[in-house]
């Protein structure tokens, strides 16, 4: 016997009503439960329409301006056309631009600049995805559509979205923006239905004769002569090539790539859980006692205690200038800077382990992570006397550089750690905020013209056994190869290298001048002048006969 509707007790306020079961009985009404309404759809307006044609262009902008063979100027120019768009994007939504927006924005079009500027060919493309995610990420900023609203520890996550989840999540945007400017509009006066300029049907038709329409002009152009000069005197200086049409063909996806961005951004689409939620999710993940780090951290401890015991006469040697036996120089500053990233790596894991699994505070907790990161510092400063014993008698090279600088940031790294442990900071917000600065200040220094002119002074003054003058690109070698020129007399071979290494650079530069505008930087301005310098006194030459006719 079923029991009756009526008797069942009412659900209180704030509460859901109780589903039924299968095979209790129909509901009030005898009618079946109806399903849980879908939420509305996205309603584009006048604007998405607009800036989802913007993008069209935009797309086909990056692939005409970006390039890794040609990194220059394009490349700033369509980051500042890029942040004008998503701009005057949030400014038609009705949206503010926040403090951390500008602050976020103007790190963009700086770092753009450095591809103005030149850029180290090696740097390129580690640089170029920096900007992308770097201009993702701002994209979200701007319209505020950040997991916690700020840099915190949902960074990794605001990043995955934006690069990621969003746009690919939201890649069928753009054609439903475009077609709400041709969708049905009501009258409200008349209630009569008035249709755009063009109907969904003639939007897909004109799309597809963008796509097909190029590859048929080109392949008749190729067939027929005469075709091909009335396609010219149609088209004026339009390069109907191959390039050209695969450039538009894949600015399509390009173009949808952005526009999910942009407007999934705008209305929050695909943006995954709250921040409530990671926070709390982050807190459940720290269900282990302090003894799961505090046991390999005592363990490894006592291994640091007896390795630098041990090895005291090998590590501390630098210090005084000598060389332990059984070792060369090189061999020496290696070792200790892959020994350096070794520990580094185990002892920053452990802090990060202990930091996001285990729960509490406690003074024990407080002296490991002081004294593993004492190891990590101590090995590092030992390390950098050593490189910088192998630079003084070998010098100073590009890798060297980059090395010393990539200690700066694991020392730094690990101040930040030992620092959170006695005063709480928000790690993850410092961090990326250092790594940002250190990376930006890596593109921005052109390592060529420091060590050339190091090794030319320290050869001169005798500290130096060789000079070595090829190091480096010849783009930014140049000015420096100049400065030499004018400061070399005697040397023939130094001479016949600097001349060699920049009429190189002048024929780079030459090479490059078909895309004047995606390959041109001030660093080409900065050679050409350098060079043209040079050739005015006599300083540029092609080999030395009389010495040549001498040896």
């Amino acid at each position: 016997m079923q029991p009756n509707q009526e008797n069942r007790p009412a659900p209180q306020a704030g509460q859901p009503a109780a589903c039924p079961t299968p095979g209790s009985g129909p509901v009030a009404g005898g009618q079946l439960p109806s399903p849980t309404p879908k939420q509305p759809g996205i309603k584009f307006d006048r604007n998405d329409g607009i800036f989802a044609l913007v993008t069209l262009v935009l797309g086909y902008l990056f692939l005409r301006w970006i390039s890794l063979f040609f990194a220059g100027a394009g490349i700033t120019l369509f980051s500042f056309c890029y942040v004008l768009v998503v701009v005057c994007y949030v400014c038609r939504s009705g949206k503010k631009l926040t403090r951390s927006s500008w602050g976020w924005g103007c790190f963009l079009l700086l770092f753009s600049l450095l591809f103005l500027k030149g850029m180290s060919g090696v740097l390129v493309f580690p640089a170029l995805c920096f900007l992308c995610a770097l201009a993702a990420y701002w994209t979200l900023t701007v319209f505020d559509a950040r997991i916690g609203g700020r840099l915190d520890g949902n960074f990794v996550g605001d990043l995955f979205n934006a690069l990621l989840r969003i746009p690919f999540c939201s890649f069928g945007l753009l054609p439903r923006a475009v077609a709400a400017l041709q969708r049905k509009r009501e009258d409200a006066a008349q209630g009569e239905k008035k249709r755009g300029l063009l109907s969904p049907a003639v939007l897909i038709g004109g799309i597809l004769t963008v796509i097909l329409l190029p590859p048929v002009l080109l392949l008749l152009a190729q067939a027929d002569a005469g075709f091909a000069r009335a396609l010219e005197l149609i088209f004026g200086q339009i390069t109907l090539s191959p390039v050209f049409f695969l450039r538009v063909f894949f600015s399509i996806p390009v173009s949808l790539y952005f526009f999910g961005l942009f407007a999934g951004a705008r209305y929050r689409l695909h943006t995954g859980s709250d921040a409530a939620q990671r926070q709390t999710g982050r807190q459940k993940r720290k269900n282990l006692g302090f003894a799961a780090a505090a046991i390999p951290t005592a363990a490894l401890l006592a291994v640091y205690l007896i390795f630098f015991v041990a090895q005291l006469p090998y590590f501390f040697s630098a210090f005084a200038g000598l060389l332990p036996e059984g070792f060369t120089y090189a061999e020496y500053a290696r070792r200790g800077f892959f020994e350096l990233i070794a520990v580094a790596a185990i002892n920053l894991g452990l802090l990060l382990f202990a930091k996001c699994r285990t729960s509490g505070t406690s003074r024990v907790r407080k002296l490991f992570a002081g004294l593993l990161c004492g190891a990590t510092m101590l090995l590092l400063v030992t390390a950098a006397r050593k490189l910088a014993l192998y630079i003084g008698i070998f010098g100073l090279t590009r890798l060297r550089l980059w090395a010393g600088w990539a200690m700066l940031l694991v020392a730094a790294t690990t101040l930040i750690f030992l620092l959170d442990e006695f005063r709480p900071l928000a790690l993850l917000r410092v961090l990326t905020l250092l790594f940002c600065g250190w990376f930006f200040l890596l593109c921005a220094v052109n390592t060529e013209p420091l060590t050339l002119r190091y090794n030319y002074d320290a050869w001169r003054s005798g500290q130096l056994e060789e000079f070595d003058p090829w190091q480096g690109e010849n783009l930014f070698a140049a000015p420096a190869l100049c400065e030499i020129l004018e400061n070399t007399d005697e040397e023939w071979w130094i001479r016949e290298a600097c001349t060699l290494r920049i009429e190189q650079a002048v024929q780079e530069i030459a090479w490059k001048d078909h895309r004047p505008l995606v390959g041109f930087t001030l660093q080409e301005v900065l050679t050409m002048q350098a060079a043209d310098r040079a050739a005015s006194d006599g300083l540029l030459f092609h080999g030395m006969p009389e010495m040549a006719e001498e040896t």
